[in-house]
């Protein structure tokens, strides 16, 4: 017969607690009676038994306050049990209401925890209320904290606000990232910043496009993620063009490269036709032309061009559209009707 210190048991312990059909009661003696973390198998148990759908929340607290002590291993099982989907109390209240700071402090640096981006509206208020930033503020690493809950882009606008109004280089630095901030707020973000974090700014799409010209105009711009960055202007989209081909960029990037950056670009919504149409023109590679075919803002003059196969340096009437680029115009929704009528159907 198996004992519970040999490796056998751990396993068949283990597979057992994470079986969704595992009893209730079962779920309770084995995870908070039977196992504590002087156990040798301890920690493989307790994180099967987190893998169980059906731990129920009252479970879950009890796993939390027995796991919930000052040594560091201890509460670190006790923050595993809160990240439960099936936890239903806002952690951090139920860690300050206890006093317990070894856990506060470890729960400042459980990033995922603040950054879930499904984390509830009345949790994510609770975080930066002032009750908890008075807590966390006698703590080191508390500006990382706050930082995480400005970064979420489910944090209420009226918190974000506030956030902005501390002027802590930490949350700013998180608040730049932000795609729910307001394109004013950008602005006081891009004026404090004094010139910094141009590659946080380059690929937030809440950044007006006057901040994005300017760092594009840099020597060191972030190309790639202003190419990325869905609300680069198309001036701006016309000047990294050109960058590309600058001798310090050739230099920087080889051609694979650089033909990624251009495909980036012939996918980008705000490039304009004449844009598109030089660098097909310049470029003239059929899967650059499938791209493009594909973009719905490209206009209906360059999308008729492709169907003429104009941008084919050995284009023949006689032969049929590559199959790719005919297959992108007709899934196109930018493509006119008169030029769908003349392209084969799948």
């Amino acid at each position: 017969m198996l004992t519970r210190d040999e490796p056998e048991f751990v396993q068949l312990a283990a597979a057992l607690l994470q079986h969704p059909a595992m009893p209730t009661d079962s779920l309770e003696r084995l995870g908070t009676r039977m196992f504590t973390p002087t156990y040798k198998g301890f920690a493989w148990v307790f994180t099967s038994i987190l893998e169980n759908p059906n731990l129920t929340p009252g479970l879950l607290q009890q796993m939390v306050k027995l796991h919930g002590g000052d040594s560091g291993k201890s509460s670190r099982y006790a923050l595993q049990a809160m990240m439960h989907p099936n936890y239903d109390q806002p952690a951090l209240y139920q860690l300050l209401t206890a006093s317990n700071h070894r856990l506060v402090k470890d729960l400042l640096q459980y990033r995922d925890y603040v950054q879930n981006p499904a984390l509830p509206e009345k949790e994510i208020r609770y975080l930066a209320s002032p009750e908890v930033i008075r807590h966390i503020f006698e703590m080191p690493g508390s500006d990382r904290f706050i930082g995480e809950v400005a970064a979420n882009p489910n944090t209420p606008r009226d918190i974000l606000y506030n956030l902005l109004r501390r002027k802590a280089p930490e949350i700013d630095r998180k608040l730049i990232t932000n795609t729910a901030m307001t394109a004013s707020e950008m602005v006081i973000l891009w004026q404090r910043a004094a010139g910094k974090y141009h590659h946080l700014f380059a690929e937030n799409s809440a950044t007006p496009g006057d901040i994005l010209q300017t760092i594009a105009a840099q020597d060191d711009a972030p190309l790639k993620k202003l190419l990325s960055n869905a609300n680069t202007p198309a001036i701006v989209l016309e000047q990294l063009y050109l960058a590309l081909y600058s001798s310090r960029i050739k230099r920087a990037l080889n051609a694979a490269r650089r033909q990624q950056h251009i495909e980036i670009l012939l996918k980008h919504p705000n490039i304009s036709g004449d844009l598109m149409d030089k660098i097909l023109h310049a470029e003239e590679e059929s899967r650059l032309v499938g791209i493009a075919a594909a973009n719905p803002g490209a206009t209906e003059e360059v999308l008729e061009k492709i169907a003429r196969q104009e941008y084919d340096p050995f284009r023949d009437a006689s032969v049929l559209l590559d199959s790719a680029v005919n297959k992108a115009l007709v899934n196109n929704p930018a493509t006119p009707q008169y030029v769908r009528r003349k392209l084969r159907r799948y």
